[in-house]
């Protein structure tokens, strides 16, 4: 069945969808939680995982240098005494993905989200509340 804008259908001949893209947003590296170290003034370092998969040596500043290139780069540097630190980094264990664009369609016709969450709670109801 083709449906042209404005058209009245039969609410038994709705198929109604909604989905979202998915986008992989794993990162190259994380921070190895097992790594320790402690530098040459006796101060000990380590990674402190935070919420979300952020992480911080809270005994660093992060100041900016320039690369052997030439290229700004960041490294971590020891609070106290001023110590280059570099911290190690493990691959990732799992994937990660966040939801991307929502997509909606009404018997295969481009809609709103929201128009489209609405055909579908319409049919859910007809249905005894499933899709």
């Amino acid at each position: 069945m083709d449906l042209k804008k404005g058209e009245r259908i039969p609410l038994s001949d709705l198929s109604a969808n909604v989905c979202a893209d998915t986008i992989e947003v794993t990162p190259m590296r994380e921070p190895d939680r097992k790594w320790r170290f402690t530098d040459a003034a006796g101060h000990e370092h380590k990674w402190r995982m935070f919420e979300h998969s952020s992480a911080a040596i809270e005994t660093c500043k992060i100041e900016d240098y320039l690369d052997e290139e030439g290229a700004l780069a960041l490294r971590y540097v020891c609070a106290e005494c001023g110590e280059v630190i570099i911290p190690k980094y493990v691959a990732p264990c799992f994937r990660s993905f966040v939801l991307g664009a929502y997509h909606a369609s009404i018997n295969g016709v481009e809609v709103t989200r929201e128009e489209g969450e609405l055909a579908i709670s319409v049919v859910g109801a007809m249905n005894g509340g499933g899709v």
